[in-house]
């Protein structure tokens, strides 16, 4: 089972209960019932490894999530001990909001030092972030393919245009890459 990076949680979701091997024992559960299930707290969005999964037939969509949030996990706090210093952002879980906004934002890793510096710049100096993709994130479901002014301009605790600092919570599952250019980002003072 791949999930590609910059994934949304609702699609690992999907995937799982898709695939002909994945025993679904979740399906038809909110993502808050998921959580609980799993014995987690929080927001999903985010917190699960995007990656090639090799696992046995009959093989619970459970355990893979539990095996997606421990992979996660893992890497977050081991890539958060060794950040730069002078950061902007105070918290593990703000690494992970960063880095899943880089993710969306950038389609070449190559580009996610460089992408990281900006939003880090932006963050040091108040600026909002205006990244698109958390403005599509917020419209949710309802958004049909088309950014509009009036989705830039419409408030939501996701609209980096209308609000300062990072939302509330990743908008999607970012990769290694991505995590690693949240805490060691690109020097320089670029805001765009």
């Amino acid at each position: 089972l791949t999930i590609i990076e910059g994934t949304r949680f609702v699609e690992f979701r999907r995937a799982l209960e898709a695939h002909p091997e994945v025993k679904v024992t979740l399906r038809g559960l909110s993502d808050a019932e998921v959580m609980r299930e799993l014995g987690l707290e929080g927001h999903p969005e985010g917190r699960f490894f995007p990656d090639t999964y090799r696992f046995a037939a009959g093989t619970s969509d459970r355990e893979l999530l539990q095996l997606a949030y421990r992979r996660m996990n893992e890497l977050l706090m081991r890539l958060w001990a060794e950040r730069a210093q002078g950061l902007p952002i105070d918290t593990p879980e703000q690494a992970l909001v960063l880095a899943s906004i880089i993710e969306k934002e950038s389609g070449v890793a190559s580009e996610r030092p460089r992408v990281a510096g900006v939003f880090v710049s932006r963050l040091r100096l108040g600026m909002r972030l205006q990244s698109d993709p958390t403005v599509i994130y917020g419209i949710g479901a309802g958004f049909n393919g088309n950014l509009t002014r009036s989705n830039l301009q419409t408030d939501t605790p996701y609209n980096t245009y209308t609000r300062d600092g990072l939302p509330p919570t990743p908008i999607a599952l970012p990769s290694r890459n991505a995590i690693f250019a949240s805490v060691h980002p690109a020097a320089g003072s670029a805001l765009y």
